[in-house]
């Protein structure tokens, strides 16, 4: 039995007697490669380098499999099928296309990662259940990521199997409706950000999709002096935080021609940057409509109108639509409405969700993604509790109904204080059951991501998952962003076991401390544990008045290494908002 499962887990794995030896075996490229899987053997060949320490030929040549790992196309493959095959002389890697190539590549490079210089003899024939496999990221509510934040996501996706990648944008991107801010490149991804992650993404068999509100959520854009016509909301004036008014509005009025306009002016800045073939327009939660300039008027015919005017200005030039389908839903004549070359991405992040809505979009003729969450809004850290039978359910209802894939969300309501590290286990596990929809979430699973995740020998999802628990069950975020806002207990969960709770995530701390922080994501884990910590330390100085002092002081160090571990993948964009937040909790008085 191998020593942990691979991720995802392959389709069939036989076992073989022996052991092969990797001590200077060459990389053979056999027949022509995609430049792609060429820079893939070429990172294989460096595992081995730093495994052994040997000296590891790289070649394009048909030589022999004797002490080699061998690497090429085969016609009798299916795309994205891939064989590998271990015995004691060499290794041989065949895929239907270069994809599966690079896919077989990643497995043995978890192998190698596992075992280190001598390899189990054993034959492997993979493919996966879902042609769409792709992560949803927010880098709109407050952490707008880096270039080198989003290329260590895509690492890590990609060696995942996930083939496809959204970030979430609103408004932070140069778009030239906000060059009056004056802000800097601190704040909003940049066309040369977008070039860079399209490539590297395509380097990595990942296609970068596009994805923009071109409807609701336009809160930033609506808020402008120059734009505030446009909203369906008549004399808006914003009275919450905007964590909170940028979450319940704003919708754009569809029946003023000045909004489609803008909203091309938006669509035509940000979609030549991609090559991917699809776009994702959003138009979901458009709360605001009917409720201000169209008053009285049908919403599920104002939206259909406005939706397939969108739709026709995005596929005239050449791109297939995707959109959120919690709108369409609500309104039976809507699906009849919108063009059967949209593709729906059918969303829903309860423990239970709606396989309804799974049958009603198949019904309709719709291609269908569906889209689960590593719930991880509103929070320090995810939320196993909810996201596994979340994730896993929704998976299974997609391929019983014969959905196209998986689109695995990861929103950041209120700040996006948790970092992407701080979501790693339930990004792992939409990767896993994409691949293979039959994924088994026991220890046997848990140990593998600790491992080849985390990189932890020990299994820490329990600890992860108890802090989660915690952090549901007592102080939270949200709990502290009514403090601040509104200076009400009201969403306090549990104060009573407040100090208690803050101890416990304490000592978790402490053991997660003692791990090697071998790929730099334990620190993580550490600082959204000792976060929640605060949090309910704080809970209980404030329902007790106790004394303030200390905690302003540990709250201080804490949001010195939050920053720290933010900056490592995400540009400043909204920290200063996090700072002002928690600086905020004892300075707030009833």
């Amino acid at each position: 039995m191998l020593k942990y499962q691979i991720l995802p887990k392959p389709k069939t794995i036989t076992e073989k007697e022996g052991f092969f030896a990797i001590n200077g075996c060459s990389v053979q490229l056999k027949g022509d490669n995609d430049y792609r899987v060429v820079k893939a053997a070429a990172s294989l060949r460096n595992a081995l380098v730093n495994t052994d320490g040997g000296v590891h030929k790289f070649c394009r040549v048909d030589g022999s499999l004797e002490n080699a790992v061998s690497i090429a196309l085969n016609e009798n493959l299916k795309t994205e099928e891939y064989t590998l095959v271990i015995c004691e002389k060499g290794i041989e890697i065949c895929g239907g296309d270069a994809a599966a190539c690079f896919y077989g590549i990643a497995t043995l490079k978890q192998i190698i990662e596992a075992y280190g210089k001598n390899l189990p003899c054993l034959e492997i024939r993979d493919y996966p259940d879902m042609k769409y496999r792709g992560f949803y990221h927010d880098a709109t509510r407050g952490r707008v990521p880096s270039v080198e934040g989003v290329k260590t996501m895509v690492d890590r996706l990609a060696g995942l199997k996930i083939n496809s990648l959204q970030l979430y944008v609103e408004h932070p991107f140069d778009f030239i409706e906000f060059k009056n801010e004056n802000k800097s490149e601190e704040q909003y991804l940049t066309v040369e950000d977008i070039l860079e992650i399209d490539q590297y993404c395509y380097d990595n068999f990942v296609d970068f999709v596009p994805s923009l509100s071109s409807f609701g959520h336009l809160y930033h854009l609506l808020m402008k002096e120059e734009y505030k016509d446009l909203c369906e909301l008549e004399n808006f004036e914003s009275k919450d935080h905007f964590w909170k008014e940028r979450m319940e509005h704003h919708t754009i009025d569809p029946t003023n021609p000045k909004s489609f306009e803008l909203v091309c002016s938006l669509i035509d800045q940000y979609l030549p940057l991609f090559r991917s073939k699809y776009f994702n327009i959003c138009c979901d939660e458009t709360f605001d409509l009917g409720k201000g300039r169209n008053k009285g008027k049908e919403i599920g015919e104002l939206y259909c109108d406005f939706v397939d005017k969108i739709i026709k200005h995005v596929t005239s030039m050449g791109k297939t639509v995707m959109m959120w389908g919690d709108i369409a839903l609500e309104h039976p004549d809507a699906l009849n409405r919108i063009p059967k070359d949209t593709i729906f991405l059918n969303w829903g992040y309860d423990a239970n969700p709606n396989e309804e809505n799974v049958i009603r979009i198949k019904e309709q003729g719709f291609n269908q993604i569906v889209c689960p969450g590593t719930t991880t809004w509103t929070r320090l850290i995810e939320l196993p509790a909810v996201a596994i039978p979340n994730i896993t359910k929704f998976a299974h209802q997609c391929n019983n109904h014969g959905g196209m894939g998986i689109l695995n969300t990861n929103w950041g309501d209120y700040g996006h204080p948790c970092s992407p590290e701080a979501a790693l286990y339930g990004t792992t596990l939409g990767a896993c059951v994409g691949w293979t929809v039959d994924t088994e979430v026991n220890e046997e699973f848990e140990k593998a991501v600790s491992y080849f995740v985390y990189g932890s020998e020990t299994n820490i999802i329990p600890l992860i998952s108890r802090v989660a628990d915690i952090h549901l069950e007592s102080a939270g975020w949200y709990s502290f962003f009514s403090w601040v806002s509104w200076k009400s207990k009201d969403y306090f969960k549990d104060y009573t076991n407040a100090a208690e709770y803050a101890k416990e995530c304490l000592e978790i701390a402490e053991q997660l401390k003692v791990i090697p922080d071998k790929k730099n994501i334990i620190g993580h884990i550490v600082n959204a544990t000792e976060g929640v910590a605060l949090l309910n330390e704080a809970a209980d100085i404030i329902y007790n008045d106790k004394d303030r002092e200390e905690w302003i002081a540990k709250s201080e160090k804490w949001l010195e290494c939050y920053e720290k571990l933010w900056l490592s993948g995400a540009k400043p964009s909204e920290l200063y908002v996090i700072k002002e937040f928690v600086r905020k909790i004892m300075s707030t008085n009833e």
